[in-house]
């Protein structure tokens, strides 16, 4: 009796055991299809963020393109209205510009010849 004992109970060991292994291939199985899905909402998430973007990216380029065509037609009016006022605006804004392009261009001037 006592060797069929052993055997029998070596058998439940090795069932035992084989039980083992069958589930930790059943929970990787279940781990790489949780993995799987993971993977595929997160490029689903993904490719929702891009198109939201472009959507955003169209709606501020017509919303830009808008304004720029308010700002064109309103200037239009306002230097029909008053010319002379509309040149005097425009001659102190080049030479506002060209005062500081020059003050720069002097600056950079400076700079490099004290490198030299």
């Amino acid at each position: 009796m006592p060797v069929a004992n052993t055997e029998t109970t070596e058998l439940a060991q090795e069932r035992r055991i084989g039980d083992r292994i069958a589930d930790g291939v059943r929970h990787a199985a279940h781990l790489s299809h949780e993995a799987r899905l993971v993977t595929s909402m997160a490029k689903d998430a993904g490719e929702e963020g891009v198109h939201a973007a472009k959507r955003a990216m169209r709606r501020i380029r017509r919303h830009s393109v808008e304004a720029l065509e308010d700002f064109t037609e309103d200037a239009a009016h306002y230097v029909k209205r008053q010319p002379f006022r509309a040149v005097g605006i425009a001659v102190g804004a080049g030479l506002l510009v060209g005062a500081v392009v020059g003050w720069i261009g002097v600056r950079l001037a400076q700079r490099q010849s004290c490198n030299s």
